[in-house]
């Protein structure tokens, strides 16, 4: 039998947008290789649900892409505040998918269930089992040749450094996960991955003159989309304005008072 739209969750999905929700935003991969930005909107929210809704209600459970589109569904789901019925959803895909030997899918669910879970209870997951769920996880795409698994994996080991604000170690898996995101010209991981980047580089231990070189490189990727090229920009924006209001303080520090040559501590009290 296949499973009705309440058993899922998906009766109706929430009119606001579930994207933007968390770190800097989050893109939604509507079809293979188009990447949309989904902000608070009514009208986007209505696609969601006719997209997904449409598709739990015609693609046979027999289909072999229907544990994929259960697990993206279950995404979408998890960015909202209905986080806690995409659990049932992962964990149907990740059964369904390991019952049909589809490993990737298998996979992508289990990590993406910790993930959410950890969100949903920040002690039903530990973080060192987490990890290691997560280093299987990357070996067994790495033998799949699929490097945008492989660059989801590395964003979400980057994602265990970032939630307990360890931005620098968060930082290394990023960097790492952006060239794969990027060899395997998956837009919206990069899109996910250097505007978490950027979200390092500014409330971490990176030097801002290093930070600003970083940004402006990165502000020169072509698979960059328009709308997080704006995020990237304003997090520029706001070290550039940072950066030099630390130089003219030091400068004013600095200064000589008066003949004597001596700085007025008073000023700094």
């Amino acid at each position: 039998m296949r499973p009705d739209r309440a058993e899922l969750g998906v009766g109706r999905l929430p009119e606001r947008a579930p994207f933007g929700c968390r770190r800097l935003g989050r893109p939604l991969r509507l079809a293979e290789g188009d990447v949309c930005r989904v902000d608070l909107c009514s009208k986007l929210g209505e696609a969601l649900q006719s997209l997904y809704g449409g598709a739990v209600d015609l693609l046979p459970v027999a289909d072999a892409t229907y544990p994929d589109l259960l697990y993206e569904l279950a995404r979408v789901l998890s960015m909202t505040e209905r986080r806690k019925e995409s659990v049932e959803i992962f964990q149907r895909a990740r059964d369904l998918a390991r019952q049909r030997g589809d490993l990737r899918t298998d996979w992508l669910s289990r990590l993406a269930l910790s993930t959410t879970l950890m969100s949903v209870d920040p002690h039903a997951v530990v973080t060192a089992h987490f990890r290691e769920e997560i280093q299987e996880a990357i070996g067994i795409f790495e033998s799949l040749g699929d490097e945008r698994a492989q660059a989801r994996a590395w964003l979400q080991l980057a994602e265990t450094e970032w939630m307990p604000c360890r931005y620098g170690e968060a930082l290394a898996w990023l960097t790492h996960a952006l060239e794969i995101a990027r060899r395997a010209e998956d837009r919206q991981t990069v899109d996910e991955v250097t505007e978490m980047m950027v979200g390092a580089m500014y409330f971490g231990p990176t030097p801002a003159e290093e930070a600003l070189d970083r940004i402006t490189e990165m502000l020169k990727d072509a698979q960059l989309t328009p709308l997080s090229r704006g995020v990237v920009t304003a997090v520029h924006g706001g070290i550039q304005a940072r950066w030099v209001s630390l130089t003219r303080r030091w400068k004013t520090m600095r200064q000589p008072i008066g003949s004597s040559g001596t700085s007025d501590s008073r000023r700094f009290c």
